[in-house]
């Protein structure tokens, strides 16, 4: 029994022994590990108060409740890696776009592998063939920013772009997009086989995104596709190629798609061929002879044969402005003042207005027409209107004669010959004998074009009875003399020297 109980009681003294050796050994281990831990929130401590005390308003409340204070300052480190995470994307997206414009506008040469290099940072697709540049722009811009506002118009932006994404997608096309102009997106597309077929899809997939706005948006797009090349060097030049080709959109209209396969020759000399048309409708229409609308319809035209860009509109514009502003000149003050405070603002602003050649003729059309019976109403004012269109058309049905002269014409109408020549001047603009002059040249031009008559017989048929005085008027507008004129025209129809005067 002793025995039993001597057993019993060392157990117990063991069991008391682990116990308070257990208490003792956890102490130690507890304050062992914690003092990493208090280092930490005393180092947290020190710089919450260096700064703005955020987390921690006062010492009592860190020495109080030390794990929560870790713990908020864990959240406040969670929370700044979240937005420094968002900055670094956000940075992407800049650095994507500032260095895609480099890239298109040929800055920042780097060697093949360190574009490579460049683009895998950038998270940009490499692997290719080929590349290629497209540009899209919204049609009518002015309109589409007064329609909507700041932010649907980002939005419908996103929407586009998101569209063209999910099209490259279905296609298997890898590219690069960005907005690098308020009105136009860039397009770089990575083709991974060289075969016709992907080259084709590439311009197919701009097709679809354009028929896709045309059908669910309020709007259309217009797209430049430039070549593809080999080398990373060359998008620069695909790129620019693709914007001038876009610059061609008045000669197609809204919602085009212009590639080389599109463009027709441009015609040479720019609109320099087409001044004098200009300035012979802009003559007919002071005339009032009703020949203008022929004019613009000649000019309209010979500016569809060939291609040309918004600037050149402009240029043309601007180039209509002039020879409306001088032959104005030559009217009534009052048909001047109406002209320039209603019309020539107008005029000025039809190629801001306009996206197309057909858009812009019609519009110069409808101004032309509305200011025209303000004009003949002015003229009709005056007593002498009427009598002066009675003399200019018997001027053009008796060209021929050669005794018709101001004093002939002024006996045969009852009239002073300075007061009538004073009135046909300020009615036309122009002196008697000018217009006599140039009527019957016109029409000696017309049957050396129309008939084989020698010049001779053509001279006596328009009214010059010295066929010396013929060859000299002649020559002096139309820059040669009637036969070279004849054969040049023959052998080259498109050379008009009379179009350079």
């Amino acid at each position: 029994m002793s025995q039993l109980l001597l057993f019993h009681d060392f157990w117990i003294a063991v069991g008391l022994i682990t116990t308070v050796a257990g208490i003792l050994w956890f102490t130690y281990v507890t304050h062992r590990n914690y003092k990493p831990i208090q280092a930490i929130a005393a180092r947290i401590e020190e710089y919450t108060k260096r700064r703005s005390g955020r987390l921690v308003r006062s010492g009592s409340a860190f020495s109080s409740n030390e794990l929560k204070y870790i713990e908020a300052a864990i959240d406040d480190l969670m929370e700044r890696s979240s937005e420094y995470e968002q900055q670094y994307k956000d940075d992407l997206v800049l650095r994507k776009r500032q260095r895609l414009t480099e890239w298109l506008e040929g800055r920042g040469e780097m060697t093949e592998l360190q574009w490579e290099q460049e683009m895998i940072k950038l998270q940009v697709p490499v692997q290719h063939s080929r590349l290629a540049a497209s540009v899209m722009e919204f049609d009518r811009y002015p309109q589409f920013i007064a329609r909507y506002s700041r932010r649907d118009q980002y939005l419908l932006k996103f929407v586009v772009g998101k569209v063209l994404l999910e099209i490259a997608q279905s296609e298997r096309i890898a590219l690069w997009q960005e907005w690098l102009e308020p009105h136009r997106m860039a397009v770089v597309f990575f083709i991974r086989e060289p075969e016709a077929e992907e080259l084709h899809r590439t311009r197919e997939a701009m097709r679809r995104l354009q028929a896709w706005v045309a059908d669910n948006l309020e709007f259309t797009v217009s797209v430049g596709m430039g070549p593809d090349t080999a080398y990373y060097e060359g998008v620069a030049s695909s790129y620019k190629e693709a914007k001038q080709l876009l610059g061609g959109k008045p000669a197609f209209g809204t919602n085009c798609f212009i590639g080389k396969a599109e463009v027709r020759p441009k015609e040479e000399g720019g609109i320099f061929p087409h001044l004098p048309v200009m300035s012979l409708l802009a003559k007919s229409f002071r005339l009032d002879d009703g020949q203008w609308p022929n004019h613009l319809e000649q000019l309209l035209a010979s500016l569809q044969a060939g291609r040309y860009s918004q600037a050149d509109l402009q240029h043309l514009s601007d180039c209509m402005q002039y020879h409306f502003h001088k032959e104005m000149l030559e009217l009534k003050e009052s048909i001047q003042l109406i002209w320039k405070e209603e019309y020539a603002p107008q005029l000025a602003g039809l190629v801001e207005e306009a996206d197309s050649l057909d858009s812009w003729h019609e519009r110069l059309y409808t101004l032309l027409r509305s200011f025209e019976p303000r004009m003949r109403q002015i003229r009709e004012s005056c007593s002498h209107h009427s009598l002066m269109f009675r003399v200019r058309d018997y001027m053009e049905m008796y060209y021929a004669d050669p005794d018709l002269s101001l004093n002939k014409i002024s006996e045969h109408f009852g009239m002073n010959s300075r007061y009538l020549s004073k009135l046909f001047k300020e009615q036309f603009g122009e002196k008697f004998i000018d217009f006599m002059i140039k009527l019957r040249l016109e029409k000696a031009r017309q049957l050396l074009l129309e008939t084989d008559l020698p010049a001779q017989l053509i001279a006596e048929q328009v009214g010059y009875t010295h066929v010396i005085s013929f060859h000299r008027a002649f020559k002096n507008m139309f820059g040669c003399p009637p036969g070279d004129y004849r054969k040049r025209m023959e052998q080259e129809p498109e050379w008009r020297p009379d179009l350079q005067n």
